[in-house]
């Protein structure tokens, strides 16, 4: 018997319900919660470093690595629209995890620009920091 694809979702939420566990059990969302500066300038910035949480969420979510992430922090930067991001990121195996540091540029809560420090080799760094 071939049922239509309305019939068939009716179907599915029937045998969860018929299973008693409410379907938010089966379908959860994870949100990752930042950690901010204790400072006057991050309650300067709360609305942007709000604004940076939820797009941070929003890239971890679309690139599937929401469950690896962990130990996120926002900074404040000077500019209301960039914000510093730090957080532990776990290998997909499970194994060993690193640092990632990057600068985002938001609008809204859309990243519109995501600069990745952890990936700027060292002597590139030194390099700027001379000012060579």
């Amino acid at each position: 018997m071939k049922l239509s694809l309305p019939m068939a979702l009716l179907a599915t939420v029937a045998t969860f319900t018929a299973s008693g566990a409410p379907p938010s059990d089966n379908f959860q969302t994870i949100t990752v919660t930042a950690h901010v500066p204790d400072t006057n300038a991050a309650q300067n910035a709360a609305k942007v470093l709000s604004l940076a949480e939820k797009a941070m969420n929003q890239y971890f979510a679309r690139d599937v690595l929401t469950s690896r992430v962990s130990d996120l922090w926002i900074f404040p930067t000077r500019d209301l629209s960039s914000v510093f991001v730090q957080y532990e990121l776990r290998d997909a195996k499970g194994g060993s995890s690193r640092h990632q540091l990057a600068l985002i540029e938001l609008h809204g809560e859309q990243i519109i620009r995501m600069v990745d420090l952890a990936g700027v080799p060292v002597a590139r760094v030194a390099s700027a920091t001379s000012g060579g």
